[in-house]
């Protein structure tokens, strides 16, 4: 098996900081001490996009 969810830092902000949205949807993660990320449950070959953003400002997207 092993571990395969990814818990991204980005500019220091990681954890519940961060806002994991999968198809318009908050994603959470399913156990304490973020053993099981938000991100482990979509396989990152389902990823063609990652947009990186904040509030009010223009996100940034990454293909």
């Amino acid at each position: 098996m092993g571990g395969h969810g990814l818990d991204p830092v980005i500019r220091g902000q990681q954890g519940n900081a961060l806002n994991i949205l999968v198809d318009g949807g908050y994603v959470f993660g399913g156990c304490p001490n973020r053993m099981d990320p938000p991100t482990a449950y979509v396989p990152l070959h389902c990823f063609d996009r990652v947009t990186v953003g904040n509030p009010g400002l223009n996100p940034e997207v990454h293909h």
